[in-house]
C-alpha cells in the first residue's frame, strides 16, 4: 500500500508543473505568424506561464487561463480560420 500512496502523491505534486510544461511548450511550438495574427504577445505568455510555474495552483490557473483564452485564438488561427481577427 506504500507504494500505491507514493505514487499517488507524486501524481498530484507533479501534475501542476507537468500542466504548465505543456502550456510553455504550446506556447514556443505555436509559430509566430499565427502570434502576430492574433495580436498576442508571445514574450508576455511565456514569462506569466514560466515565471508562476513554481507557484502551483497559481500556476495552474495561468496555464488554464492561457488554453481557455490565447490557446483557443491560436489553435483557430493556425487551423485557418481568419473571421474573427480581420476588420471586415
Amino acid at each position: 500500500m506504500n507504494v500505491v500512496s507514493a505514487i499517488a502523491f507524486w501524481i498530484i505534486v507533479l501534475s501542476p508543473f507537468v500542466f504548465n510544461l505543456a502550456a510553455f511548450l504550446d506556447i514556443t511550438r505555436t509559430p509566430s505568424w499565427v502570434w502576430a495574427l492574433t495580436g498576442r504577445e508571445r514574450v508576455v505568455w511565456m514569462s506569466v506561464v514560466g515565471g508562476t510555474s513554481f507557484l502551483y495552483i497559481i500556476g495552474s490557473l495561468v496555464a488554464c487561463f492561457y488554453f481557455a483564452t490565447a490557446g483557443k485564438e491560436l489553435r483557430r488561427a493556425a487551423r485557418g480560420n481568419f473571421r474573427d481577427f480581420t476588420s471586415d
